[in-house]
C-alpha cells in the first residue's frame, strides 16, 4: 500500500490517493473482489491486468479517516470456484497513515 506523495509514500494528505496492488495467487480471480478502505469506505475503484492476477484498489485519502489506513479484500472466487478468505494486512508490512498534517511534514 502506498499513498500518491511523492516524498513520502507512507502518509497521504486530503489530496493524496492511497493505492492497494494485491495479486490473486494460483489462478485468476473471476471478478474483481470488494475492497473497503477505513471504517468501510469502498474503493473508489477496483481495476485488473489483462490476466486478473494483479489487481489494483485507489481510494482518495479525503474519504478516510485521520490514521492508519486499515482494508479488507472479500468476496473473491478464482475460475475453479475456490472462495478466497478476507485479507486484512499487506504481505510487505507496508501502510499509510492519513492526516492533514502530511502536508505540513513535506
Amino acid at each position: 500500500m502506498q499513498s500518491s506523495r511523492p516524498s513520502s509514500r507512507d502518509r497521504a494528505g486530503p489530496a493524496d490517493e492511497i493505492e492497494l496492488i494485491f495479486a490473486a495467487r494460483g489462478e485468476p480471480l473471476i471478478a474483481a473482489p470488494t475492497v473497503l478502505f477505513g471504517d468501510n469506505v469502498p474503493a473508489a475503484t477496483v481495476q485488473s491486468d489483462a490476466s486478473k492476477n494483479q489487481w489494483t484498489a485507489k481510494i482518495s485519502a479525503n474519504n478516510l479517516p485521520e490514521g492508519p489506513v486499515s482494508f479488507i479484500i472479500s468476496n473473491y472466487q478464482d475460475e475453479a470456484s475456490n472462495v478466497g478468505a478476507a485479507v486484512l494486512a499487506t504481505s510487505d508490512d507496508s501502510g499509510v497513515v492519513v492526516g492533514t498534517w502530511a502536508k505540513l511534514l513535506d
